[in-house]
């Protein structure tokens, strides 16, 4: 009940704070709270995510998708944040060729500024690694899981919860391929 009371307090905040942001949007469409505002959105996606219910998370998305897209200064780190969400989303609802082509969007994006966002890149890459596990493409898990674990590594250091997800993935991964020792490895790290 009260982790309930909790999620319901959230929902209100984001709606309070999306109705605000609608004001000051409304009277300047260049304002410096645009970000903020698809921010929220996404913030927004990622609490109905939490609740399972999908159509309203990609509801948010696309909304954050369609103000940036409307914005005279286009951010494509905004972009890829969104698709990044949207990606998710399409692989919970077993759309996985979506969910593909959707953080591919997002990694293209990432790799042309991932000296500014490296962890956004891993996490793109991880998604990636997922969305492959889910359709037991083991040797796509791994390529982008490395990948994913080589930028948390050198961020945070490979004893990272970050970086020990990763290390899980691969673990299952081997495991699923029948590589029993190369799994337990990955376990133990």
């Amino acid at each position: 009940l009260l982790k309930q009371a909790q999620y319901t307090s959230c929902f209100e905040h984001f709606t309070k704070a999306l109705d605000s942001m609608q004001l000051i949007l409304s009277d300047n469409q260049e304002s410096d709270c645009f970000d903020v505002y698809t921010n929220i959105l996404r913030g927004l996606a990622e609490f109905y995510l939490s609740q399972d219910q999908h159509t309203e998370a990609l509801d948010q998305v696309n909304q954050s998708l369609t103000m940036i897209a409307q914005r005279k200064e286009k951010d494509d780190k905004e972009f890829a944040l969104s698709y990044n969400i949207q990606g998710r989303i399409f692989l919970l609802q077993g759309k996985y060729a979506d969910a593909i082509q959707t953080i591919e969007k997002a990694l293209v994006i990432l790799k042309e500024v991932q000296a500014s966002y490296p962890l956004e890149l891993a996490k793109t890459y991880y998604n990636l690694a997922n969305v492959y596990n889910y359709l037991a493409q083991y040797d796509k898990v791994e390529e982008n899981s490395k990948q994913s674990l080589e930028i948390y590594s050198q961020y945070y250091g490979p004893r990272h919860p970050e970086a020990a997800c990763v290390y899980d993935m691969l673990g299952n991964a081997n495991l699923d391929k029948g590589y029993n020792d190369k799994a337990l490895k990955y376990y133990r790290r």
